[in-house]
């Protein structure tokens, strides 16, 4: 596990670009979802009643307040959503776009090392 960086970006940093196209480090990435992810946006109404939603998603990795590296090449980041709860992304960087393979509200604390 590698801390690659923390408190990366404000709040006042919200993404104003198109959807699922952003601009990370100087390239231009789509953010893709796996058929795992998008369902749990859709069907489970735990993660609805929370307001997790894309844009949020797309905000933890742009902006995120703790990244790890993990194995396979996988990229854990995680971000305060609220003051008991950071939302944590697991993606991996494919080059020309960012690939979500699930994400998960957390307690606060408990990935942020």
């Amino acid at each position: 596990m590698h801390l690659l960086y923390s408190n990366f970006g404000t709040v006042s940093d919200r993404i104003s670009c198109p959807p699922a196209i952003q601009t990370l480090m100087g390239r231009q990435m789509e953010i893709r979802y796996t058929r795992h992810a998008e369902d749990k946006l859709t069907e489970e109404t735990y993660y609805v009643s929370l307001s997790i939603q894309k844009p949020l998603i797309e905000e933890t990795i742009l902006y995120p307040d703790y990244v790890e590296v993990l194995k396979d090449e996988r990229i854990r980041a995680v971000r305060a959503i609220s003051d008991r709860r950071s939302l944590d992304v697991i993606y991996r960087d494919l080059g020309e776009y960012f690939l979500v393979i699930t994400f998960s509200p957390a307690k606060r604390g408990r990935y942020e090392r």
